[in-house]
């Protein structure tokens, strides 16, 4: 029984060796070769971890840009008032927030790029009414009709990249749909704001 233990190893290790030999000439690394089914076994696990880790990331960056937009307005007039910028500059200032930098957050929310959007808008239009408010620039009375001029041109002003990820995957018939339906609130927006500003 030993003797043939003995030679069903030897067999095995002739047959382990020979095969290395013959690996070798055919150009293959048997050390590589060694180190496929380990890879076989960990990189479905390692792709999955990586898969968690990018949908954590992406998550975080999702609330952190509603954050960020939810405190925008406040920052704003902060900002404004720790540069002087006020007035005809601060007006200028606001078109330029409405028009890059709402986008910016809208693009960086990934699922929540609509809410980020409007979240941006409504935040500007609290910060700048009770600035004004704080300052008796306007009376309780035009609180509605103030907010509401800073809503529809803040919407108007920062619309084309949300519009653009709202059409972008609907077909051809539903994209032109959708389309008539935001000019037709947008039209609806610029009266309103126009019989708003007088």
């Amino acid at each position: 029984m030993v003797y043939s233990a003995s030679l069903t190893h030897a067999a095995s290790t002739e047959f382990f060796y020979d095969s290395i030999v013959r690996d070798r000439m055919e150009g293959i690394d048997w050390q590589e070769s060694l180190k496929l089914p380990f890879m076989a076994a960990w990189v479905p696990h390692l792709a999955d971890c990586s898969n968690r880790t990018y949908a954590m990331g992406n998550r975080l960056r999702e609330w952190v840009s509603v954050a960020a937009a939810a405190a925008i307005g406040p920052v704003f007039v902060i900002v404004g008032y720790s540069t002087g910028v006020v007035f005809g500059a601060g007006a200028v200032a606001l078109v330029l927030l409405c028009v890059f930098i709402v986008p910016v957050l809208t693009l960086a929310a990934d699922r929540s790029k609509f809410l980020a959007w409007q979240l941006a808008i409504v935040s500007i239009v609290l910060a700048v009414v009770g600035d004004n408010l704080r300052l008796n620039t306007i009376h309780r009375s035009q609180v509605p009709s103030v907010a509401f001029g800073f809503w529809a041109g803040g919407t108007l002003l920062s619309s084309p990249l949300p519009i653009y990820f709202l059409l972008k995957p609907l077909r051809s018939r539903q994209r032109y749909i959708v389309a008539i339906l935001i000019l037709a609130i947008a039209l609806a927006l610029s009266l309103g704001l126009k019989r708003n500003t007088g």
